[in-house]
């Protein structure tokens, strides 16, 4: 999200701030997988995946679609194979 203030008078410098669920780094992405493998607001996770344009660019809604049918995918195979381990 990007926080800050913008007024027609006066600029105001903004600082874009990630998700605490996302992929900017190696650890963090295999964290946000783990998270929604156990169903952690992984919902959330997808919207902002599909919803993803690139780095340090605005979000724009539904921008990629493909990111959907992968974590639904994602959520059945990693569940089904997590109660096969039970």
């Amino acid at each position: 999200a990007c926080t800050g203030s913008y007024t027609s008078t006066t600029v105001t410098a903004r600082e874009w701030i990630s998700s605490d669920s996302n992929f900017n780094s190696f650890p963090r992405a295999m964290l946000t997988l783990f998270e929604v493998t156990a169903g952690e607001g992984w919902i959330v996770v997808m919207y902002n995946g599909e919803d993803a344009v690139g780095t340090d660019v605005a979000m724009r809604r539904e921008a990629n679609p493909v990111a959907t049918w992968y974590f639904v995918t994602f959520v059945v195979l990693s569940n089904f194979f997590l109660l096969n381990m039970c």
